[in-house]
């Protein structure tokens, strides 16, 4: 299966639209996404992204899963729309 029949696929998707229309018209401005394995994910924020074109912000647990949407979303994307700020060493109140 190609890249855009999988894009079309997921761009069709109830849920994703779904999530597009929260977005767009209930201004519903945070949510979760659970269920969906590997790249689904990155899927998915790529079809809502390109429906809603609005900036997104992804909280993800470590730096490792970070790289992985990083590069998918790069891939998907595009370089010029996926920023990566990655933690600082330094954590509060540490001594």
């Amino acid at each position: 299966m190609s890249k855009n029949a999988l894009y079309t696929l997921y761009d069709n998707l109830p849920k994703a639209q779904q999530i597009a229309s929260n977005l767009l018209e209930e201004n519903q401005l945070k949510m979760h996404l659970g269920g969906l394995l590997g790249s689904a994910v990155s899927f998915v924020i790529r079809s809502v992204f390109k429906k809603t074109e609005l900036p997104f912000l992804i909280v993800l647990d470590n730096k490792e899963e970070a790289a992985y949407y990083l590069n998918d979303l790069e891939q998907m994307i595009g370089e010029q729309d996926v920023l990566f700020y990655p933690a600082s060493f330094r954590r509060p109140y540490q001594v």
